[in-house]
């Protein structure tokens, strides 16, 4: 049985479980604060959580990259509920950010700011942008540093191997 890794760390080693993550999240939809514990209600085959920022220069082609892509319909086709999480952003340069990258109806319900530096340090990083991929349980599963070549069909295999 191969070993699941995150960043060369068995994940017996570095348990991380997006459901007791306690730092508040904003949404921007529903105008309420939200926890990742409220998530239990959703029903998902995995978690696809992406940290970024409206200031953050390799942030921005990366979202483009999600829609030219086609992995936003992917993740919808599988049942993959994404988070999209804003670091330390303004409403309205992030709505601006949003609607450049013409990302807006996906987005409407996907999108979620943060303010504090205690979010990042729950997701054991310090660094944006980055991505998390949960499994139904909310146990990691990948880890990807910096912005990736979202149009390569290796993330895509690595997502139906998570997807039970």
């Amino acid at each position: 049985m191969k070993q699941k890794t995150v960043g060369g760390a068995s994940l017996e080693e570095a348990p991380l479980q997006l459901m007791s993550l306690e730092s508040p999240l904003y949404s921007l939809e529903k105008k309420r604060t939200f926890f990742t514990r409220d998530l239990k209600e959703e029903r998902c085959s995995a978690y696809f959580v992406h940290l970024f920022a409206s200031w953050c220069g390799p942030c921005i082609p990366e979202l483009t990259d999600f829609r030219e892509s086609k992995l936003l319909d992917f993740l919808e086709e599988n049942h993959v509920c994404p988070l999209f999480i804003a670091f330390k952003d303004e409403e309205k340069q992030l709505i601006s950010l949003v609607e450049r990258s013409k990302l807006s109806s996906f987005f409407k319900e996907n999108l979620y700011m943060t303010s504090g530096e205690d979010f990042l340090l729950s997701f054991k990083t310090t660094k944006i942008p980055e991505t998390f991929i949960f499994d139904k349980e909310g146990l990691l599963q990948k880890h990807y540093v910096g912005a990736q070549d979202w149009k390569k069909e290796l993330y895509r295999r690595q997502l139906l191997d998570i997807i039970p």
